[in-house]
Formats: C-alpha cells, structure tokens, sequence
C-alpha cells in the first residue's frame, strides 16, 4: 500500500472540513471520523475500481468476458465490514506534549471511536498507552469514547515492546466472531527503553518472542504505521518496531493531519485481507472436465462415421465465477484427427456445470501394414485444452492486493480412447517390387545382350561360324566349328563395349581375351574374329 494513497468523495455524500488553525472544529472532526476504518476502506475500493472498469474493459482480450468490478466482488464475498479487533497503542510519552501534539491526536481518537460505536459496534477495540510503562486502559470492548484516556501526556520514554505484547495478550483471546486483526501505532517518536533489557534495542531478546508469539495467532493481523512526525528517522524507527513483530505492516499517511483518512487506509487493508481470506479456499481450484458418450468397445474408424460426445465442465470454486476460452479437442496419439465445434467462451459459476455437446467425425483410417491387409487397435486419447480465467483476477489483484489468487486449470481434460483402424496391404507394394525387378532385369539384359558372329580358324585353316544369341552369354562346343574337341563360353556385361571370350582346348589351358566388335584375336592357337551384323539387317549390333 503507497503511503499517500487515499480517497476523496464529491457529489454530496461525504463532505470534510478543517480549520486553518491547528485545532480542528467539533463539525470537521465528527464529520470526518464519521467514515468508518472499515466502511471507508470499502467505498474507496468500489470507487477506485469502477474508475478503473473502462481501462480495463478495454484491454480486455476479444472473447474474454468483461472483469468484475470491486464492489461486484465485495457484494458477492457478502463482505463489506468484516468483524474486527483493533488495538490502538497510543505515544503518551513526554514528547507528544509538545505543540498540542497529543491533544489533538486525543480529539480525533475519541471521535473516532465515537462514532465508530454508532456505526459498527459489534466491532472490539483496546487501547494501550505507550510510555515508561505501557498499559491496558481499555478492552477489548465495544468502541466507545470513555476509554480512559490519560488528560496530559506524560509517560516519560517510550517502550514500544511491552506495548506490542500486551497487544498480542489481547489478541490472542479474540472473541468468537472476530475474523481480522490490525495494530494501530500513534507515535511521534521512535523505541526509548534504556531501562527494559527485553526491548532495549531491536537485538533485544524480547522482540523473537514477539516475533514467534504473533506467527502463532489464529486470525491475520497487519501492523499500521501511523507516524505523527514527519521526520524520516523516527518513520523508519516506528516501521521497524511493527515489522520485527508482524509479517504483514503498513505506513499509513500522517495521522496529525488526516487521521480519520489514514485509518480509513488502515479499514480498506481490513477489507483486503478478509477478501484475500475468503477466495483463497477457491485458489488454484480450476475446471473439471467430465466425458459423457464414449463408447465402451473400440471406435471402427474403417469407414467413416461420428460420435456424439458430451464435454462436461464443472466449477470447483465455491465463491469465485470461472470462465474457460479457447476450447479445443485433439486426438494424440490416434492416426486421425478429430475435431468438434466448441464454444469460444464458457462462463461458469461457483460450483455450476455447463455440458458442451461435440459432434466427432473422422474419414477411413489406416495404420501400419500387413500381408494381406487387416485391422489393428491403437490407444490414445481425446484431450480438451482452454484456458481457464475469472472475472475476478483483475479487482482482486488491483483493487484487494491479492497477487496470490490463481482461477487454476482444467482438470481430468483427457479421456482415453481406443480405436480399430485398418492396415494397408504389402501385396500391392510386392507386385509392384516385382514388376520393377522384371523391368530392370530386362533393361539389364538388353544392355549386355550380344550380336553377330564368331569365326574361329585353327592353325590347319579349319574355320567355323557361330552366331552369338541375343542374350548376355552363351557356351559352345567347338568341334563342329574345328574339329577339336573344347568349350568355348562368350559372355558381355551391361557396361561397355567389350565381349570376354575364354576358350578352353582338350590338352590345353584355358585361354581368356577381351573382345570388341569387329576386333580379332589369338586364343591358345585359335585365330577368333567378331564380325557385327550387317547395318541392313534387324539384328545389328548395337552402338555403343
């Protein structure tokens, strides 16, 4: 909470007067304390977020609804006042006597309580004097002005730690009814207690126990600053005291010269933490998705269909509007995608279900393969993805400074699905194989085919002819060509021009020669010659 941040309302509501001179008139004051800690602290809210509604309406993101203003969340929460236990410890030190110091402070602080007996009095309020010796003077009790309050301040130094433990004493009996607590410190000075070893100095024993005394009280309690002094050190000193004790302190605005306003701060904290109280049971509760429709076989996805399903969203806030936006529904996991029409936006009220009925389709599926084709069950799931939101998370976290309220997600937003899906069939693709084989072996052949003729002559002029067949080799016997007995085998590969030619000779060894066409050579004694077709004919050789 900033230290000047305040309130002020026109149009005839609430209207405060001052004096120019230092004293404040009977009309200004119990005019000005008629606005209550706790009532003051809620107008200022409502006002300072409905100021705030069209900025933020404005930023809002298309499709999101409208946020919620304070006084909405306030009159929904049911909280306006929330019962208290303040315990206001009041400087009667011999410094306060100075200036009129304490005189006024008296004036505003029994007014105060005066009309805070008129307004709310089921309220409990104590007042503790801060000085050599602190002390009870009043409560708790119901606020009223006759607390008894010293005439003159004269109460020598000032032992904030013996005040602050009669306080949490007081505290820590709160009656039944009582939801927060606050500590309200009137001081112009700053920790004098040479003769108190508990609280002289902040390493003092005393303050841990203080410390560890007030972590244990069952209702949050806030320290409030209220400085009367502007003098930096002795602000600083009154802060120190209350934080070394509470985990949660405010600096409120100068009480000499706005004490009704700077309580009025103090009543909006009051309001703030009963709101933060209130939703916090609802924080990180989110949305519950429930399915409805699903089947309990297997979906067939060999032929096409649809399903009807129904999406269940269920609030898990008792207190708190949620809202889902952007809906969405997948299928991970499955070969297909499956999609519905869902709404862009989903308002939900504490504890409310709203069903969302979805219409699945799909298409024919396949997945994986098989011999002769078949079915097969995959496992996945229908998952609904949104973002969950409240109306509320703008005013809670500028108007009620509650940083900690979170709306939460969906819950139980996947639903396992299974589905029989068919394969598709490896005799296409073997065929296929097959007949890509037969082409390129074909192809093969063609290339390494061979072509014309073979002439071999021995040494006694024997000549014989062969033609070559049109494919990549043959084995001949060579005595009808000349009259020795032998094998001669002709291969070609399908690169290149050259013939292999090996001929092998009864009593002989094998003699082997590469051969291009219309080339001539000598085997192991035989005179071997390629002659290629002539080009007139449909059996040339081809080119190469």
């Amino acid at each position: 909470m900033d230290a000047g941040r305040g309130c002020s309302i026109s149009g005839g509501e609430v209207s405060t007067s001052w004096s120019r001179g230092p004293v404040i008139t009977a009309r200004g004051v119990i005019t000005g304390l008629a606005v209550l800690l706790l009532s003051l602290g809620t107008v200022m809210l409502a006002v300072r977020g409905d100021a705030r509604a069209s900025t933020e309406t404005a930023a809002t993101t298309a499709g999101n609804p409208s946020p919620a203003t304070p006084a909405q969340v306030l009159n929904a929460l049911k909280i306006s006042n929330p019962p208290a236990e303040l315990v206001f410890l009041v400087d009667d030190s011999t410094s306060m006597a100075q200036d009129g110091l304490y005189s006024r402070v008296q004036q505003q602080l029994l007014s105060y309580l005066q009309t805070l007996a008129l307004e709310k009095p089921a309220d409990q309020v104590a007042v503790i004097t801060v000085g050599t010796e602190p002390r009870v003077i009043y409560g708790p009790g119901p606020p009223t002005a006759d607390i008894g309050l010293p005439a003159t301040a004269n109460g020598g130094v000032t032992d904030f730690g013996q005040a602050l433990s009669l306080a949490l004493d007081l505290l820590g009996q709160s009656p039944q009814g009582i939801e927060v607590g606050g500590v309200v410190l009137l001081s112009d000075g700053q920790l004098n207690a040479p003769n108190d070893p508990l609280y002289d100095g902040y390493n003092a024993p005393g303050w841990a126990t203080l410390h560890d005394r007030a972590a244990k009280l069952s209702l949050p309690v806030t320290g409030y600053a209220v400085p009367l002094t502007k003098k930096p050190a002795y602000i600083a000193n009154q802060q120190r005291a209350l934080s070394e004790v509470f985990s949660q302190i405010e600096t409120l605005p100068n009480g000499t010269t706005d004490l009704p306003g700077a309580l009025g701060v103090a009543g909006e904290q009051v309001v703030n933490g009963a709101v933060a109280k209130a939703v916090a049971v609802d924080s990180d509760k989110g949305v519950k998705v429930t399915w409805g429709g699903l089947p309990s076989q297997a979906l067939n996805l060999t032929h096409p269909g649809s399903l009807d399903v129904k999406v269940t969203l269920t609030s898990q806030a008792s207190k708190v509007p949620l809202y889902v936006t952007g809906l969405r529904l997948t299928a991970p996991g499955l070969p297909i995608t499956v999609a519905g029409t869902l709404p862009g936006v989903e308002l939900l009220e504490p504890g409310q279900s709203v069903t969302v009925p979805v219409k699945l389709t799909w298409e024919p599926a396949t997945s994986g393969h098989s011999l002769g084709g078949a079915t097969r069950r995959i496992s996945g799931s229908l998952m609904l993805t949104a973002v969950v939101g409240s109306t509320w998370t703008a005013a809670l976290q500028s108007a009620f400074d509650d940083m900690s309220f979170s709306p939460g997600a969906l819950r139980g937003n996947s639903a396992q699905c299974e589905v029989v899906t068919g394969t598709g069939s490896l005799l296409w693709y073997l065929l296929a194989l097959c007949i890509a084989c037969l082409l390129l072996l074909t192809f093969v052949l063609y290339l390494a085919r061979l072509s014309g003729t073979l002439a071999l002559t021995s040494v006694e002029s024997a000549t014989g002819t062969v033609h070559l067949p049109p494919w990549p080799w043959c084995v001949l016997d060579t005595r009808p060509l000349i009259g020795e007995r032998g094998r001669l085998s002709v291969w070609r590969l399908p690169l290149g021009r050259e013939m292999r030619v090996s001929l092998y000779l009864a009593g002989k060894r094998r003699g082997t020669v590469g051969l291009y066409p219309g080339d001539r050579a000598i085997v192991v004694g035989i005179v071997i010659a390629h002659t290629p077709f002539s080009r007139h004919t449909r059996q040339d050789f081809p080119e190469y």
